[in-house]
């Protein structure tokens, strides 16, 4: 059932850990030595790219669906402040044996957020879903303006 408590969670740990390396929006730009792109860090060391797959279980539609963690960028605000920004696609799409294509459509989630590295607290200031036909956007928004903690945060911030 999409709207039981598991599913929930596993959205909401969904929006969580891709919030982990959000931007907020009008954050002037930095030095690109304090930027990172730590996706690669992040589908090795966390449980996203599992909770991506359970989330587009519960939601996506079509026998063609599949969900992709795109982008995680942290950037460094001042000297204990991150901006996060993380980026998931979740394809939905039905194709007939013949080939044939029902509908298809890729739904994107971008989340947003602050983290500070003394507390590994990460607030979620934003969250945005385009093209939202599966009902994520309300899972989404009630995200937004909760802390949540980061486990070993200081992992992603090496080297900003």
């Amino acid at each position: 059932m999409a709207g039981s408590v598991q599913h929930r969670k596993a959205a909401r740990g969904l929006l969580v850990l891709g919030v982990l390396l959000s931007m907020p929006p009008g954050t002037p730009a930095a030095a690109p030595a304090q930027e990172r792109d730590v996706t690669a860090l992040v589908r090795k060391t966390t449980v996203l790219d599992q909770r991506l797959q359970e989330v587009c279980r519960t939601y996506c539609q079509g026998n063609q669906k599949a969900a992709t963690l795109r982008e995680i960028v942290v950037r460094r605000l001042d000297a204990h402040r991150y901006a996060v920004r993380g980026l998931a696609t979740l394809l939905n799409q039905h194709a007939l044996q013949s080939g044939y294509r029902l509908f298809s459509y890729t739904v994107e989630i971008e989340a947003r957020g602050l983290l500070d590295d003394r507390t590994c607290e990460l607030k979620v200031v934003g969250a945005e879903v385009k093209n939202d036909k599966v009902g994520l956007n309300k899972l989404a928004q009630r995200e937004v303006g909760r802390t949540h903690r980061i486990e070993d945060c200081r992992r992603f911030l090496a080297g900003l």
